[in-house]
């Protein structure tokens, strides 16, 4: 059980070795997205479940779903995050041909440089930067220092 871990991100190669692998849990992480051939080396298992807030359901998930069928792998109470055409259906109930990239990336990620915490002498300066790939009408970008 890998639930609830703030994983961000699964390597190809990140489950080699665990061939007798049968239930996985990844619900409740914070990753978007998973890279064909995540669970190739998973060869026993039986169930999966991977429900997250900012689960994106694009071209690049089509894979997964053959790899489900084909395998067998029951796939539980997983749904859409984004798009918002797709928001809340089942991960297993989407057809394939409704999983495209062509739309406007919908996944509110934001990302701040630098990252990790910096150690600054007094009367230099640290430059911050904030990109986000979508902000929507009802989201605010907000500055505090200090905790103002």
């Amino acid at each position: 059980d890998l639930s609830n871990n703030r994983i961000g991100c699964l390597n190809v190669d990140i489950f080699k070795g665990l061939t007798n692998l049968v239930k996985l849990n990844l619900s409740a992480n914070i990753f978007s997205s998973l890279a064909q051939g995540t669970f190739d080396s998973l060869v026993a298992l039986k169930s999966l479940e991977f429900q997250t807030p900012y689960l994106l359901c694009d071209c690049s998930l089509r894979w997964l779903l053959r790899w489900v069928r084909e395998r067998g792998v029951a796939v539980k109470d997983t749904r859409c995050s984004y798009p918002r055409s797709l928001q809340g259906q089942l991960t297993t109930g989407v057809k394939p041909e409704t999983l495209n990239c062509d739309a406007p990336l919908e996944l509110p990620s934001f990302l701040l440089t630098p990252a990790q915490r910096q150690v600054v002498f007094q009367g230099d300066s640290l430059p911050f930067q904030c990109q986000a790939s979508f902000v929507a009408e009802d989201m605010q970008v907000l500055w505090y220092q200090d905790g103002r």
